[in-house]
């Protein structure tokens, strides 16, 4: 007995995800803190004092959005075919569907965050050290500011969806055995996920229609 299986599938995606979205840009550098100021001479001790301190750097800019995923691109839909078989002997297996959908890219990470500012001088007049006194942010610049926060991710990229199902006719003169019609639907690819940090996924896709298979005889 020769059995004959037959087969109208659509081929899936070449690439099975999409491109990921791109990296968010670093934020800006936080603005620099002010340097002390308004020195004043003190003559009993010989020294100079200040009267604003120094202050400190302010944090650096959040950084940038990450981009969209790329959406996956749907299925191929499934071949529309007429196609004539002589004589079986055996069964007879027609297998017909579209193809399944590429799946989403992945939403890009959201920047690093920008440089704190710079904080400010103790004693940007450059007084001699036996000249000044340390009042003012204890004889130190004042502190640097702290690192922005990272940039939100890109959502992912859609999921493509399944392909439409195949359209397939069959003549035939004779089967002497069972036919078997398996139906394969093209799924949807997967969602893609958000980029760090906070982007959300992708939508998910729809599994494609269903194929349908028609067998004539040939009288």
């Amino acid at each position: 007995m020769a059995n004959k299986t037959i087969t109208f599938v659509a081929p899936g995606p070449k690439e099975p995800i999409a491109p990921d979205g791109k990296n968010g840009g670093t934020g800006e550098t936080g603005d620099n803190g002010d340097d002390a100021a308004d020195y004043r001479y003190d003559g009993g001790n010989c020294k100079y004092y200040c009267v604003t301190k120094a202050t400190a750097g302010k944090q650096g800019k959040q950084g940038g959005e990450g981009k969209k995923g790329t959406d996956g691109y749907d299925g191929i839909a499934g071949p529309i075919a007429v196609f004539t078989l002589t004589d079986v002997i055996g069964d007879l297996t027609v297998i017909a569907g579209g193809g399944d959908g590429q799946s989403g890219g992945k939403g890009g990470d959201g920047g690093s965050g920008g440089k704190g500012g710079t904080g400010g001088d103790w004693n940007p007049q450059n007084i001699a050290a036996g000249d000044i006194a340390t009042n003012c942010n204890e004889g130190k610049n004042a502190a640097d500011g702290d690192k922005g926060p990272q940039g939100v991710g890109g959502v992912g990229g859609n999921a493509g969806n399944g392909g439409a199902g195949a359209q397939v006719i069959i003549y035939y003169t004779k089967i002497t055995g069972d036919i078997k019609n398996e139906i394969v639907n093209g799924q949807p690819g997967k969602p893609g996920k958000g980029g760090e940090t906070g982007g959300g996924n992708g939508q998910s896709g729809k599994t494609g229609s269903a194929s349908k298979i028609t067998l004539i005889p040939i009288s």
